[in-house]
């Protein structure tokens, strides 16, 4: 309730601070090229033409419906679960000599037709700000903050948003049951340009996911985390086109279960970034991680409890990359990465291979389609919370734009799940399987906000 009753505060001023700018948009080839990048980050789904606006509140109404054809993830007796939802929705980006910031946030209101919690209220906040102290040294903030059901996610996020850095974001490559989804990720970064073409830096990031409101039918527990991360970085640019960066970080996760689960890592990684064109972006990274994992849990002899404490290391190889393109009509974003990460809630801390893709087509003037797809294949470091398992979620839909303000869309999703046997719950391992689709009926404006 008090964070809700926050949000909401904020984005009354926010957009009561907004709304007497004059009547200017500021649309620039490159409206803020002193902007920093901190090694791993991957870029939004805009179109170029949507990235270069800047200056702008957009505001609007949702209204979507969804089916999942499995809510509870059980092996067999599927249940389906109808949902409806009313999204209102605010997005304001600002370009100024010195700040650059976004805004977003969707809150929502869902009634689910099958289920014990038939209905309650969603957040979604993303809130990004750049901020030029001096010429040369330069500090970043990004907020996440997400409450809401696992069958509503991603059907409302804003292809206008920066990605963020692949390094430290929440395992999402996980299917999870039906149920109530708190996420918070906070970064912060500091850039210092020390010379022509190369900065030192260091990073702060802190992540939790809590579930709430499980059904009992679901079969298996979700698990709350925490990771906190602390990275200093290098990078150094060879010409226009190419540099090359060097990361230290160092990881901590923790799990809440039965079995209380302190993962650590150390991490040092050497990346290469190449830009094709203005438009593309290809970068790759590798390096050594020294993982150190710590398992407590209480081992029960007849009636005699006795504490357990289990630690084990062992040495990693972390790699992947990262590809971004901005066309006139066309992006595209590919992510792969192989590290250490949180379990989603299924399971302690894990070594993942995780993919992202995600694919936008302006297909004519009113008409856009979409595609996205995660996969990761996660096997826990520790075998208490049970053997590895791997998810795939694909999507794919289109939006059709009708006039200047309405908008229609329809969504459709398959996540499939293979998966050894599950400590405490056998068959959960081969039950998440899912089919899910969304129609969406829309209502936007814009407006822009003067310097």
């Amino acid at each position: 309730m008090k964070a809700g009753l926050l949000i909401t505060f904020l984005t009354t001023f926010l957009v009561a601070a907004a709304w007497p700018q004059t009547d200017q948009t500021t649309q620039l080839s490159s409206p803020t090229p002193w902007l920093a990048t901190v090694n791993g980050d991957s870029g939004s789904l805009a179109f170029s033409s949507e990235a270069e606006r800047v200056n702008l509140l957009r505001a609007g109404l949702v209204l979507s419906s969804g089916y999942d054809d499995n809510a509870f993830s059980t092996a067999t007796n599927h249940v389906g679960n109808v949902s409806f939802m009313v999204s209102p929705s605010i997005f304001i980006t600002e370009a100024r000599t010195r700040a650059f910031w976004t805004f977003n946030y969707n809150p929502g209101f869902q009634w689910n037709q099958r289920l014990p919690q038939s209905h309650h209220a969603s957040h979604d906040l993303d809130f990004n700000l750049q901020f030029r102290l001096t010429e040369r040294f330069t500090a970043r903030i990004h907020e996440n903050y997400l409450d809401s059901s696992t069958s509503f996610r991603g059907i409302s996020e804003n292809p206008l948003l920066p990605g963020g850095s692949v390094l430290h974001q929440p395992n999402q490559s996980v299917i999870t049951p039906l149920a109530k989804q708190v996420m918070n990720a906070t970064s912060l970064d500091l850039i210092d340009q020390i010379g022509e073409g190369t900065s030192i830096g260091a990073s702060g990031n802190f992540n939790s996911l809590n579930y709430h409101e499980t059904p009992d039918v679901a079969g298996a527990p979700l698990f709350n985390n925490q990771s906190w991360s602390a990275d200093i970085f290098y990078n150094h640019s060879l010409s226009r086109r190419h540099s090359v960066g060097l990361t230290y970080s160092l990881q901590k996760i923790a799990t809440f279960g039965p079995i209380r689960e302190h993962v650590e890592t150390r991490t040092i990684l050497m990346f290469y970034t190449v830009n094709p064109t203005p438009s593309m972006k290809l970068s790759f990274f590798v390096g050594p991680d020294r993982v150190v994992a710590n398992d407590e849990f209480l081992l029960v002899l007849g009636p005699v409890l006795i504490p357990v404490s289990k630690t084990n290391s062992k040495w990693l190889v972390d790699e992947g990359m990262t590809f971004g393109w901005q066309g006139q009509r066309t992006s595209a974003q590919f992510n792969f990465i192989h590290h250490v990460n949180d379990g989603g809630g299924l399971t302690g801390a894990v070594q993942t291979y995780s993919v992202t893709a995600g694919f936008r087509r302006q297909l004519a003037a009113a008409w856009t389609a979409h595609v996205a797809l995660d996969y990761g294949n996660n096997d826990p470091i520790g075998r208490a919370y049970g053997s590895a398992f791997s998810d795939v979620v694909g999507k794919i839909g289109t939006d059709r734009q009708l006039g200047d303000h309405l908008s229609v869309g329809i969504e459709y999703g398959r996540g499939t799940r293979k998966y050894g046997t599950y400590s405490g719950g056998g068959s959960y391992g081969n039950s998440a399987n899912h089919n899910l689709a969304w129609i969406t009926v829309g209502y936007h404006f814009s407006r822009p906000l003067g310097r």
